[in-house]
C-alpha cells in the first residue's frame, strides 16, 4: 500500500472514506498570529476528531504542526489545544515562522529551544532553507 500524507488545516472534516485512505494526517491548525479570526480557524470538534485517527494499515497517529513566530504562541497551544485535551503533547511539532531564509533564521533557535523546553518535536522549513522564497521549485 502506498504511503499517502495529507496536510489539513482542521477547518473541515474529511469524509470517512478519505480518512482511512490516508497514511498520515499532517494537521496544521492556524494560531492567532496567522491573522485569521478564531471563528474561521479554530474548530475544536474537528481538531479532536483528527487527533484520534489511527489509519487502519499504519500504526501512526495524526501530527499537529504549529508555525511559531514568538514564544507566546506556546501559551495559545496550551490553552486551546492541550488543556481541553483536543490533542496529545506527543503529537505536536513546532516549526519556525519564516517565508524567507532571513526570517526563518531569526526564529529557528527560539522555536528549537521552545520545543526542547516543552519536550515536543521540532522541524525546519527545508524548502525555505534550500530555495528561500522561490515558488514552483
Amino acid at each position: 500500500m502506498p504511503f499517502i500524507e495529507v496536510e489539513n488545516e482542521c477547518v473541515i472534516t474529511p469524509s470517512p472514506e478519505l480518512i482511512y485512505c490516508v497514511s498520515c494526517w499532517n494537521n496544521s491548525p492556524k494560531l492567532s498570529s496567522s491573522g485569521i479570526s478564531k471563528k474561521a480557524r479554530y474548530r475544536p470538534d474537528i481538531i479532536k476528531k483528527m487527533s484520534r485517527i489511527t489509519p487502519l494499515s499504519w500504526s501512526i497517529d495524526s501530527w499537529f504542526k504549529f508555525v511559531i513566530g514568538e514564544e507566546e504562541d506556546w501559551e495559545e497551544i496550551l490553552i486551546d489545544f492541550l488543556d481541553p485535551e483536543l490533542i496529545r503533547k506527543n503529537q505536536i511539532i513546532l516549526m519556525p515562522l519564516g517565508a524567507t531564509r532571513q526570517e526563518l533564521y531569526r526564529n529557528q533557535k527560539m522555536v528549537a529551544e521552545l520545543a526542547i523546553k516543552h519536550n515536543v518535536k521540532y522541524c525546519s522549513r527545508e524548502h525555505i532553507v534550500l530555495w528561500n522564497k522561490n515558488v514552483g521549485v
